[in-house]
């Protein structure tokens, strides 16, 4: 739930609004094994498998958010730009469902709710903790590059 803990810590520190109004959530929480085998962008591009492919609705309530000091427009961007920058697990980007609860004349509370997608990697690791297929596993947090085009010379 990476993305989850990312998009939270951003929130935090942007400061638009005290921390203790920030809480974010997994709701719905989903695993599917895969097994597929995979070389990993690592630092050795070590051989590896995606473990499983995790999937949950990621909720943020932003209590008390002052919209007259902070345009909401200003959020939503920091949002957008880290979902358009640290991508989704897939080619599709997600696109957040918002709830906006006007308090008064300078604050609102505002719900985000966003459907997350994310690999779990793991590499062979004979002091690794999950074993299959007579090997052991650990959990691999690789660094993924996407190619968006590229020329082919022949």
């Amino acid at each position: 739930m990476r993305q989850l803990a990312e998009l939270t810590t951003l929130l935090i520190n942007l400061d638009l609004v005290a921390a203790e109004n920030i809480e974010g959530f997994a709701d719905e929480p989903k695993i599917i094994p895969s097994g597929k085998i995979v070389t990993l962008n690592t630092v050795l591009n070590e051989p590896g498998i995606v473990l499983y492919r995790q999937s949950y609705t990621g909720t943020f309530f932003i209590d008390d958010y002052p919209f007259n000091a902070h345009p909401i427009t200003e959020l939503f961007g920091h949002i957008c730009a880290y979902l358009l920058d640290s991508g989704n697990g897939s080619d599709a980007i997600p696109e957040p469902v918002i709830t906006v609860d006007i308090l008064d004349n300078g604050t609102a509370n505002i719900e985000v709710s966003i459907a997350f997608e994310q690999d779990i990697y793991a590499v062979e690791d004979s002091s690794g903790s999950i074993p299959l297929n007579g090997k052991h596993y650990r959990i691999a947090d690789p660094v993924t590059d996407y190619v968006l085009d590229g020329d082919i010379s022949l």
